[in-house]
């Protein structure tokens, strides 16, 4: 027979109760319960997990006056769970989480965005994590981070490339955040950390010792295919350098065409037809082009022309490499029986540098022979 005994103790404002089944002299069940509030909890003294930084994951600057910082979700260790609002965050000045906060918050999503952030001071957040009943995490410090508000912003224009490359060493620079500056350095080289103007700008394509005297909106590339870093510093009037960090943009010069191809020919895709060779002759109006791979291609653009090759019939296509064949819709695409075309393909890279096939000459021929008779076999010596 089970007999069960109670006994209640008290720990940090909780009613723990426990219970003791006792079966032929030998504990057969310990449970241990709290009471709060007219609740019962499973004892819980485990803390929550430490939280990890996605934002910042590592020593970092900003170029505003806040910053959003991003963590991980946790999970608690205890049966308690987390609490409705999880997280303690809070905002230190200098690295490493030390001395007083300057802010606190509590938070239910697992980021928090600090403002009024002062530009050459270095900041850390702190997050704790706390669950149901109160324990709480240790305290996981954020990577430092860096004000710099006077960091320029770069672009460079690739609306006659593709995105990220240059297929010309010249390119257009758009500069930002650099009002009432004097002076402008531009340069690849990583390694340049200037305080004033006298620090000639290597490379740099300015009048000032390679700084430039207004804003520059075009720079010459270093030589040679390949990724470039571009750096650039701002100065004001007095020659003293502005920004702690440069403005940074990378750049794929890219000035080599995709490898030369040829188009092998058109074959009918029209099924009550037969035209599965790739020649000269089409035997329907349903046309597949069909090409050999160029090396480098990121896509292919395809056009039917007339005769002459200069008037487009069935409007130019894009084929994304690896293919190397497209079939027109014949409704859109009309062509006409007895008619000659030319077929076009162009291979372009992801820098938009290009290389076109030799254009490649078909006729659409959908008339059969006429009809014919055997009419006998003759030669030899016929002895029957």
């Amino acid at each position: 027979m089970l007999k069960p005994q109670q006994q209640y103790v008290s720990s940090k404002g909780f009613r723990m109760k426990f219970f003791n089944f006792i079966l032929l002299g030998s504990v057969f069940l310990l449970l241990t319960a709290c009471e709060k509030g007219g609740e019962i909890n499973f004892n819980d003294t485990e803390a929550p997990n430490l939280v990890e930084f996605l934002n910042p994951a590592t020593d970092t600057f900003v170029g505003s006056t806040s910053l959003n910082a991003l963590w991980n979700e946790t999970s608690d260790r205890g049966v308690a769970g987390l609490s409705t609002t999880p997280y303690i965050v809070s905002l230190y000045e200098g690295e490493g989480c030390t001395g007083s906060a300057l802010a606190t918050e509590t938070t239910t999503d697992p980021n928090f965005e600090f403002s009024s952030l002062e530009h050459g001071k270095i900041y850390s957040i702190g997050v704790i994590a706390k669950d149901a009943i109160g324990n709480m995490s240790a305290m996981k410090c954020s990577a430092k981070i860096e004000v710099d508000l006077h960091v320029p912003t770069v672009a460079v224009d690739d609306s006659d490339s593709g995105a990220g490359y240059a297929n010309d060493r010249t390119i257009d620079l758009n500069l930002g955040n650099d009002s009432g500056v004097s002076f402008w350095c531009v340069t690849e080289d990583e390694n340049f950390t200037p305080t004033t103007t006298g620090d000639a700008c290597p490379g740099g394509q300015g009048s000032s010792s390679g700084w430039h005297t207004s804003e520059p909106t075009t720079y010459d590339l270093s030589s040679g295919d390949g990724t470039k870093n571009i750096h650039v510093w701002l100065a004001d009037a007095s020659g003293n350098v502005l920004n702690n960090h440069p403005g940074e943009q990378q750049v794929i010069l890219d000035e080599t065409p995709p490898g030369g191809f040829t188009i092998t020919g058109l074959v009918g895709e029209d099924a009550n037809t037969i035209d599965a060779t790739a020649d000269e002759w089409l035997a329907d109006t349903t046309p597949e082009v069909q090409w050999g791979a160029s090396s480098g291609a990121d896509y292919y653009e395809v056009t039917i022309k007339d005769a002459a090759g200069t008037t487009t019939i069935c409007a130019t296509q894009t084929v994304q490499a690896p293919a190397t064949s497209y079939t027109f819709d014949p409704a859109t695409c009309v062509l006409t029986p007895g008619q000659s075309y030319k077929a076009e393909v162009v291979a372009y890279d992801n820098a938009k540098n290009s290389v076109g096939a030799a254009q490649y000459d078909f006729t659409v021929d959908t008339t059969a022979p006429g009809s014919f008779t055997i009419t006998g076999v003759s030669g030899g010596t016929d002895i029957t």
